[in-house]
């Protein structure tokens, strides 16, 4: 299981640790092995009150490509399942 943080309203900025937001999670979840893309699309739509006719989404993974060593964070387009799958199981791992 991981947790899905949700940003909106604020910028992505990169510091000594990479890929960073500007302020905190709108809303939160957790996803599971079984939760798909769709899940995920209709989690934050219903969080956030947004209509998916009227509200476009941009959604990133932000993964550490340096686990083994320093910190380092990259933002990762996700754009359908195999996507999301391929984020949820190199972070859940």
């Amino acid at each position: 299981m991981i947790i899905v943080l949700v940003y909106t309203g604020g910028e992505i900025v990169y510091g000594a640790t990479g890929a960073e937001y500007s302020i905190p999670p709108k809303i939160t979840f957790p996803a599971s092995e079984a939760t798909t893309f769709e899940d995920v699309k209709n989690e934050i739509y219903g969080g956030l009150k947004y209509s998916e006719t009227e509200y476009s989404l941009v959604i990133q993974g932000r993964y550490d490509v340096g686990a083994l060593g320093p910190h380092f964070f990259q933002l990762i387009p996700l754009y359908e399942t195999r996507s999301w799958q391929m984020i949820f199981d190199m972070t859940s791992a």
